[in-house]
């Protein structure tokens, strides 16, 4: 399994209570598969992300990564090496291009890149429908779908086998 979680819970303390957003959970995810985890409004589903993103730590159980604890790879490096995340928010940062937010993720992996970064990035890019002269634009001054875009390029960047990412579910009335 590349993703493994052991009798996770996490809950908040609101004065003498524990209220559980989740209690108890535990499922693992293959390599090469992919999963949508479904579920109403507060329950739950944003949370599980961030422990699985190790942008929170579970107040029960563990989270494994390829069978080994993230508190032993270390939360940061999981981060940086193993995971990459779509934001729904996307986090790009909006003084810097399309290119540049791609290249600043390569920068800080410590994963093997098939190329320079910019050509990697370029490629990237391009393939998820950026083209040349987009790339080269503040992300501020491209359309919600291609910042999207620029997320997803940025998720792929740093060679990783884990991409995280959470979509709000919006139907047409």
């Amino acid at each position: 399994m590349l993703l493994t979680i052991e009798n996770v819970s996490y809950y908040y303390q609101d004065g003498e209570h524990q209220r559980y957003i989740l209690k108890d959970n535990s499922c693992s995810f293959e390599k090469g598969a992919f999963y949508t985890i479904l579920g109403a409004s507060g329950s739950g589903k944003t949370t599980l992300l961030s422990l699985l993103s190790a942008l929170d730590k579970p107040s029960l159980g563990q989270v494994f990564y390829e069978n080994q604890d993230l508190k032993r790879i270390g939360y940061e490096n999981y981060r940086r090496n193993k995971v990459g995340i779509v934001f729904q928010s996307y986090n790009l940062i909006p003084f810097m291009t399309a290119l540049e937010n791609v290249q600043v993720a390569m920068s800080i992996t410590e994963n093997p890149l098939p190329g320079n970064y910019e050509t990697v990035a370029f490629n990237l890019l391009d393939y998820i429908g950026i083209n040349h002269d987009k790339a080269n634009r503040t992300v501020d001054k491209l359309s919600g779908g291609e910042q999207q875009r620029v997320a997803i390029a940025r998720a792929l960047s740093t060679n990783v086998d884990l991409i995280l990412g959470r979509r709000t579910n919006r139907e047409c009335q």
